[in-house]
Parts: structure tokens; sequence; C-alpha cells
């Protein structure tokens, strides 16, 4: 199931740095708990990734990389060909063993 790219649009313009190390500001990191099932697969990725490819794109993509390491070269790549305006990254976590509940 494919969630979607709303919840990191409309936060920052793209290639615009918020928090960084050595900033002289402290640094804070943003948090979120979610509850993970046997057959889910997390994807973080920047925006040179989220610019290049929608949902339908991210799922089809998906099924053809069953891979993590497969599906991040995917993503990537596809950015790239389709004109890589910003840098492209892409982590994906596939998870296999019992279910893990967010912590309160």
């Amino acid at each position: 199931m494919v969630v979607g790219l709303a919840p990191a649009a409309g936060f920052l313009p793209p290639a615009t740095l918020d928090r960084y190390l050595g900033q002289s500001a402290p640094l804070s990191c943003e948090t979120h708990r979610v509850a993970v099932s046997p057959g889910d697969r997390i994807i973080l990725c920047s925006d040179g990734v989220t610019c290049a490819l929608d949902t339908t794109d991210l799922a089809a993509l998906s099924v053809a990389q069953p891979s993590p390491l497969g599906f991040a070269q995917a993503l990537i790549h596809v950015a790239n060909v389709r004109g890589g305006r910003d840098n492209a990254t892409a982590i994906v976590i596939d998870f296999f063993s019992e279910a893990i509940p967010p912590s309160a």
C-alpha cells in the first residue's frame, strides 16, 4: 500500500535546509512513531525523488523491484532520467519479522 506523498508536501520549498549538523542553533530532530507489520515497506527519500515520481510510479517500481536495494536504485535512476533537477536520495526499509507496535 502506498500512503502518499502528502505528508511531505508543503513543509518547505524544495532544496531548503532547515536543520543540519554544524548549525549555530541547537539541532532538533523531527520524529514520528508508526506501527509496522511484516511486509510493510518504508521509503525515506529526498525531494529530488518526490518531485520526479508520483505515488503511481512508487507503487509500480516497488512491485518491479522487490529488494530494498533494487528499489532504492530504481527510484534514484528514474529521478535522474526525468531530469535530476535536485539530489536524489532514497532509503528503503522492508519489515519481515513480527509486528512492532509504536511505543507510547
